[in-house]
């Protein structure tokens, strides 16, 4: 009887063992998630607080209130989307717009999170790629100028989109020429069009932050489809020639303080009390900054510039996190097409950095869109193979070892301190704007601290 008594309970302990493992071993994942979760839900309670004191009057809501009310300006088509929702289900602004860009973040956060799952190894780099202050928290990490509920993480799904095509099309790279030219179609049909409506959702974003990676993409399949080089460019120029077109007349077309005024009251069809008075501070952020001249976004950049310093640190520190751990979770991934990767979106991104200073939002769409292509086998060396062949034969050969040497000995520093690097990776913030309180605000802890502290004020004022 004791010795049944004694099997049983060995069982039993085995079994609260094993599941206890794997509690550990899916940590990343688990905490990654409830974070997430958290962050989530303040950032909404944080955004309707803030859309009853004043409709509009944050970058958020306002970037999705321009629409054409006035003509066609630059990034209407957004406000042009919210309007259609809210006629077609009877629902306000607020929960239109919280629940479609909310649906969308998560979405994507899920898609990412299966894809590092997937990669299985140790959980210390998958812990690395979930937390990397670059990447996926960041858009729940960063107000007013950061968030999940602005136009960036559509950016980011228009990219898994098209990796997704690529992956169906380059399935038929050895079938009959009509099916892959049926699998082509398909893939610059989709690209083209979301290449449209991205550009008149944020020609800026479009232009400097997505379009350089995605034709990276676009023109590696294309090659690996075994198309000629003179027709994948022709191919590519056929695609992408509305999107230009349309971002060419965003920037000529981009609005004006007439056209401001229009898009302001035009909400007030929907029951919105925008204010509408020139001048005044609750007039919708980003609808009044249509007016704004290229003169005007430059000084903002050119007054903190002395700052991008920082920003650049910061790029260099996620982007060896980020290519440290998929070197570790992806045994036959190469340095060198994770650094071409790496550098070549984010050389073409420069241009924005100086047009804006929401410097951490742009790092942000760039890197997060390099970590979906770093997960994908067959799209992973499209940057490098870009490069001229004397480049990669000789700066990009000796550069290499030099880099597998640095990234080897931070490896071995982490995986012997791992706990010390989740915690400290964790705790570490990517500010969206170039100020020292964004930098001390964007921290999870802080976020929780600071919500529950306003909480309670309001419960015991």
């Amino acid at each position: 009887m004791a010795r049944n008594e004694g099997m049983e309970c060995g069982a039993n302990c085995i079994k609260r063992a094993t599941i206890f493992d794997q509690a550990v071993e899916y940590l990343p994942e688990i905490a990654f998630s409830v974070t997430v979760l958290v962050l989530v839900c303040i950032r909404i309670v944080e955004a309707y607080g803030a859309f009853l004191h004043g409709p509009g009057r944050d970058w958020n809501a306002s970037e999705w209130m321009i629409d054409y009310a006035a003509g066609f300006v630059r990034r209407g088509l957004g406000g042009e989307a919210l309007t259609v929702l809210m006629r077609l289900t009877g629902l306000g602004f607020f929960p239109v717009w919280a629940t479609a860009t909310t649906a969308v973040y998560l979405g994507l956060c899920c898609y990412v999170l299966h894809g590092i799952f997937r990669l299985g190894g140790r959980a210390v780099w998958r812990f690395g790629l979930l937390f990397n202050p670059a990447m996926l928290l960041f858009s729940a990490e960063s107000v007013p100028y950061g968030s999940f509920m602005r136009k960036d993480v559509l950016f980011v799904c228009a990219t898994v989109l098209n990796v997704i095509l690529a992956h169906y099309a380059l399935r038929g790279e050895t079938t009959s020429l009509g099916i892959r030219t049926r699998r082509t179609t398909l893939l610059l049909c989709i690209a083209g069009t979301l290449s449209l409506a991205l550009a008149l959702l944020h020609e800026g974003l479009f232009l400097f932050c997505w379009f350089p990676l995605n034709l990276l993409i676009l023109g590696f399949t294309l090659s690996r489809l075994r198309f000629r080089g003179w027709f994948i460019a022709l191919l590519l120029a056929l695609s992408f020639a509305p999107s230009l077109a349309a971002t060419a007349a965003a920037v000529r077309s981009h609005g004006d303080t007439r056209a401001a005024q229009a898009i302001c009251l035009s909400w007030h069809e929907f029951s919105i009390p925008t204010v509408c008075k020139s001048g005044n501070d609750n007039f919708p952020a980003a609808v009044d900054a249509l007016n704004w001249t290229v003169a005007d976004t430059v000084s903002n950049s050119a007054y903190a510039g002395w700052r991008f310093l920082g920003f650049l640190a910061i790029f260099a520190l996620a982007g060896a996190v980020e290519i440290m751990a998929i070197h570790a979770l992806v045994k036959k991934a190469s340095v060198g097409h994770l650094v071409a990767l790496l550098v070549l979106p984010f050389a073409a991104s420069l241009p924005i950095f100086l047009f804006g200073w929401d410097w951490g939002r742009y790092l942000f769409v760039v890197m997060l869109q390099t970590l979906v292509v770093m997960l994908s086998n067959p799209l992973r060396p499209a940057a490098y193979c870009a490069l001229p062949a004397a480049l990669r034969s000789s700066a990009i050969s000796r550069l290499v070892p030099s880099l597998e040497k640095i990234l080897t000995g931070f490896s071995r520093v982490v995986e012997r301190s791992p706990r010390l690097f989740c915690i400290t990776l964790a705790m570490l913030p990517m500010p969206a704007v170039p100020f020292a309180s964004a930098m001390l605000h964007a921290n999870p802890v802080v976020i929780c601290g600071m919500f529950l502290r306003h909480f309670s004020e309001m419960l015991h004022p």
